[in-house]
């Protein structure tokens, strides 16, 4: 019983979490004075995107598109200390590596934004 609570109120975030970044709108239900009356009026409330919401649902959701870091695993006997030279090219096989690593990133990226039909370059607002 424990745990299909903790699976719909992880189902509740992750709605309202995916809701945060692609924004939403909701009838609501405004009380003013007008007149020495008390009005209701039935308004829409509009939520933009958050881009904090957007970056924590894709790092997450898609972590080999999105994520901040790569990570490099080079593997180096700590018993004997190569010389200079020896750790100077592996600085330079590891930096080089991990440019590559996020040029593929970043091209991956623009490909998904471009399949998808999502023009970054536009004002969110006007969509």
């Amino acid at each position: 019983m424990l745990r299909r609570g903790k699976l719909i109120a992880d189902a509740k975030v992750a709605e309202a979490l995916y809701k945060m970044a692609i924004g939403y709108s909701h009838p609501e239900t405004h009380i003013a004075r007008q007149g020495g009356k008390v009005i209701k009026i039935e308004i829409t409330k509009r939520y933009l995107p958050n881009t904090k919401a957007c970056i924590f649902w894709l790092k997450n959701r898609q972590p080999k598109l999105w994520r901040d870091r790569i990570e490099l695993k080079q593997q180096t006997n700590l018993n004997k200390f190569p010389p200079k030279e020896e750790l100077d090219a592996m600085y330079e096989k590891a930096l080089a590596e991990a440019a590559r690593r996020n040029a593929k990133v970043l091209a991956e990226r623009r490909e998904f934004l471009q399949r998808t039909g999502i023009d970054h370059g536009k004002d969110a607002s006007n969509s």
